[in-house]
């Protein structure tokens, strides 16, 4: 099928490519040597058709024709064909074959004009099946000439295999001894290959149809066991199962000895192909994929045990794998193929070694220790004493005889030694201050013994006689008077190395004598007298002066005051000062300072506000009203300010005018929040409002003020039975309430209270109009709707209700309905009776319940009732429900 082919861009004659850019193959000569391309390599292939021969193809001749074969991914495969370096004007046909080389069936041809671009589209294809294209000049043009693929194949490579391998392991026996056969087991590791993402290109990656050998599969598996040196194959050394034995050669040449090798058995295995892959195929193929197999350590042995056995005077034989030893020596055996046994038996039963000095004496009330010798730190010493250890110290009052039993707990062998302590009375001379020493007389001599320290002394004089004696010491006492004062320049003064920081009385000694002396204080800073301010003309500066009482001379801030008065220089106002004024006698200071402002002398005056607070409605004129009227000097006028922060400090001016009225605006203020209204006083500006930062402007203290918004809200409609009543509450944020007025029309039906229980005779709409402490006004409506029934029952019962009717709970009907009610019972919420009655007439409300229990006032609470009527023809009814006791 040959059709037209719309060409994009014609190019001039030139150098386009070459037969050097043949990547990654030359077109075919041949159909059956075809490369395949998959679409990451078509994507950019150039070559040409130069020095191809003429084919011929069943029904189909091509002239100096080259084949590519390729696979769509889709039904249409869409390809830009560039042609250049033509030899002549023809150019090329591309032509798109099916079936094999044997059996060609042409799909669709196209001609590209020499040195242009053209658009092929293939359609009514198969995706993933196999087709070849040609490309050749029955004119006999030469053509340089590249491929783009524009759609229905994927240019992109796959990246970054992952492979997740499960690693196999081998399973049997670690430890293998002479004469036993062992089998070991392979699970070979598990893996899977998943494809990475497709990169570059057009983003999608087409891979090679199934059909097509294009990468090399394996199809077979080859196991390869390894065994260390010392084993041997016991029958077939392949599979995934095989059985080894110790090499009786190795036992042989090694007899007797602890273990014999280490080693590890260890599969390894690789994966075989047998069939044939496409040669001329170029595609990108996974990678391979392969897990590892653990070796499994072992250990090829026959053990020689040692064993150890003591025989002691507790333990007089042992036993050692069943066998009985009663006398020392080394004896072998064997225990299975795998152990030797050596049986090492020592004895020990050498009694302990101990010796106690055989008699000692000490004096009534002394202590002495025993100890036992040799000490040898294995062995338990016990005492009759009941303590333990190789020293006792003991106090006894009369000659005692002591006992020690040693024990050697590593062979169980004691020894019994035994010593006696003789006790003699003591006696004590105490013969007083003895000698005193001073400086003077350094030394004394004391029953034949010099003493230079004083102190209280002993000595052995007998062989139980001890004589106690003291030695005192005497220092000489000297008077110094004063020695020095403290003052401000110097707050410590140093007396004999010492240093003293506060006056005072002190004593100080050294080895030979004390000392008395005293330390004034002078530390009494200058006295100054309350600054004068005085203002300079235009009022802008002002000077301070003050008197200095003290001992002259004085420093004012370092200067030297020639007198006992201080003036300043010209100073700004509100200039905040400090002068440091020093006394120069003793270095001591004081601080004058202070701030002043010329205003502060100004002809006028605020007045005065009200302290507590102005409460007004957000919906009134709020009028202020001054606690104390202004002053005026010339020139001045007064005004009030509606502000934000308390005291005289104006901040967040809302509102000003000189009337003093002021309304809630809601764009600027919040109710319920507090405000302040400040009286100023000063010089007019420009704006017509005081100038509040004139000097002589002065701000009197605000008085607060609260613009309320009452809130009023009845809930929803309510829906009740004829007869009954509903409960009608409202819910204010009033702080205090100043009426309350409900009306029905423009009949007043209730007032005093925002709580009470409304029994129309029909559907009728309720008005509550609440005016708080303030004076300000809230309204809201409810609609009680009334259902008529034939029996009926209040379910709200107000026991201080003005209407009589409200403070009973009955049983009511529609005419005579009800004949009698036999039983009326009422219970509080735990179950208990609190009210019963029975046989009395219907629609009485007085003949029912009171709300009180048990002769009391019951509870507010919902209480539950149960009736039993009987009705006008003479059958019973029972009616059960709730009513709520309100006060």
């Amino acid at each position: 099928m040959r059709h037209l082919l719309l060409f994009l861009v014609v190019f001039g004659v030139g150098k386009g490519f070459s037969q050097s850019c043949n990547f990654p193959a030359a077109l075919a000569d041949s159909c059956g040597q075809a490369p395949f391309l998959c679409g990451n390599f078509l994507e950019g292939y150039c070559s040409n058709n130069d020095s191809l021969g003429n084919d011929s193809l069943g029904a189909w001749t091509l002239t100096g024709g080259g084949f590519l074969r390729l696979s769509p991914c889709a039904d249409s495969l869409v390809l830009g064909v560039q042609l250049s370096d033509c030899t002549d004007t023809f150019g090329l046909r591309v032509q798109l074959f099916a079936g094999t080389c044997a059996t060609l069936d042409l799909k669709t041809e196209y001609f590209v004009p020499a040195n242009s671009l053209g658009q092929l589209l293939f359609a009514d294809l198969s995706a993933g099946e196999v087709y070849y294209l040609a490309f050749d000049s029955p004119e006999g043009d030469r053509c340089d000439f590249s491929i783009q693929v524009l759609a229905g194949m994927g240019t992109a490579s796959i990246e970054g295999d992952t492979c997740a391998c499960t690693d196999g392991y081998i399973q049997g026996p670690g430890v293998i001894c002479p004469g036993d056969v062992a089998t070991y087991t392979v699970t070979l590791p598990q893996c899977s290959i998943a494809p990475g993402i497709p990169t570059g290109g057009n983003g999608e990656y087409c891979p090679p149809p199934p059909g097509i050998d294009v990468c090399p599969a394996p199809d077979s598996l080859v196991l390869v066991w390894h065994i260390p040196d010392g084993l041997m194959f016991v029958g077939d050394s392949t599979g995934l199962s095989i059985q080894v034995a110790v090499d009786t050669i190795v036992l042989d040449s090694l007899p007797w000895q602890d273990t014999l090798i280490q080693g590890l058995i260890w599969a390894s295995w690789y994966t075989a192909s047998t069939a044939p892959f496409d040669t001329l195929a170029f595609c990108d193929c996974s990678g391979g994929c392969g897990g590892t197999i653990a070796p499994l350590p072992i250990l090829i042995k026959h053990e020689i045990r040692e064993e150890f056995c003591f025989l002691s005077c507790l333990e007089t034989s042992c036993v050692i794998e069943g066998m009985v030893f009663s006398s020392p020596g080394q004896f072998w055996f064997e225990l299975d193929n795998c152990t030797s046994i050596v049986a090492n038996i020592v004895q020990d039963i050498v009694p302990p070694l101990v010796f106690l000095d055989p008699g000692q004496q000490i004096c009534a009330g002394a202590s002495i220790t025993l100890n036992c010798q040799p000490f040898q730190p294995d062995l338990i010493y016990q005492w009759n004493t009941g303590q333990s250890g190789p020293m006792l110290t003991v106090q006894p009052t009369v000659t005692t005889s002591y006992t020690v039993l040693v024990l050697n707990p590593n062979n169980g062998c004691q020894t019994i030694a035994t010593t006696t302590v003789d006790v003699i009375p003591s006696t004590e001379i105490n013969l007083g201050q003895a000698a005193v020493l001073s400086c003077a007389q350094p030394c004394a001599t004391v029953l034949g013994q010099q003493y230079c320290q004083p102190g209280t002394y002993q000595q052995q004089t007998g062989l139980c006689e001890t004589t106690v004696f003291s030695i005192g010491f005497e220092k000489v006492v000297q008077e110094l008077g004063v020695v020095d004062t403290i003052t401000c320049r110097e707050p410590c003064v140093s007396v004999m190395g010492q240093e003293y920081c506060a006056p005072g009385d002190y004593s100080l000694e050294d080895s030979c004598t004390i000392f008395h002396f005293t330390i004034l204080d002078d530390t009494a800073p200058p006295v100054c007298s309350v600054p004068e301010h005085i203002c300079l003309p235009a009022n802008t500066q002002f000077t301070v002066s003050f008197f200095i009482d003290g001992e002259a001379p004085f420093k004012v801030d370092s200067s030297l005051l020639p007198g006992e008065v201080f003036v300043s220089a010209p100073m700004a106002n509100g200039t905040a000062y400090v002068f440091v004024v020093e006394q120069l006698s003793n270095g001591c200071k004081q601080i004058v300072s202070g701030t002043f402002h010329c205003s502060m002398v100004c002809a006028n005056d605020p007045g005065l506000m009200a302290s507590s607070p102005l409460n007004g409605c957000t919906d009134q004129v709020l009028q202020v009203q001054a606690a104390q009227d202004p002053v005026f000097a010339p020139g001045d006028t007064a005004e009030f300010v509606l502000h934000t922060l308390p005291g005289s400090t104006v901040a967040g001016i809302l509102a000003r005018n000189a009337a003093g009225e002021f309304v809630f605006d809601p764009s600027t203020m919040t109710s319920e929040t507090t405000y302040y209204i400040s009286p100023v006083v000063g010089p007019i500006g420009p704006d017509g409002h005081v100038q509040l930062q004139d000097p002589c402007t002065k701000i009197a203290p605000g008085q607060p003020v609260v613009f309320h918004e009452l809130q009023l809200e009845l809930g929803p409609d309510q829906r009740i039975v004829n007869g009954q009543s509903a409960a009608l509450e409202g819910q204010t944020n009033a702080l205090s309430l100043g009426s309350v007025t409900w009306t029905a029309g423009d009949e007043t039906v209730f007032s005093g209270a925002l709580a009470w229980a409304a029994q129309p005779a029909g559907t009728t709409e309720y008005v509550c109009v609440l005016v708080d402490g303030y004076g300000c006004t809230a309204s809201d409506k409810v609609l009680v709707q009334v259902d008529e029934a034939a029996i009926f029952y209040p379910n709200v019962l107000m026991s201080d209700s003005d209407n009589p009717d409200n403070r009973y709970f009955t049983i009511f009907s529609s005419g005579s309905y009800i004949r009698q009610i036999r039983v009326l019972e009422v219970f509080d919420r735990w179950g208990s009776l609190a009210f019963s009655k029975q046989n009395f007439p219907a629609n009485q409300a007085q003949e029912g319940w009171d709300g009180t229990v048990r002769g009391k006032e019951g509870p507010m609470d919902v209480y539950s009732f149960m009736a039993r009527v009987e009705l006008f023809n003479g059958e019973e009814q029972v009616l059960r429900g709730d009513v709520t006791l309100i006060r």
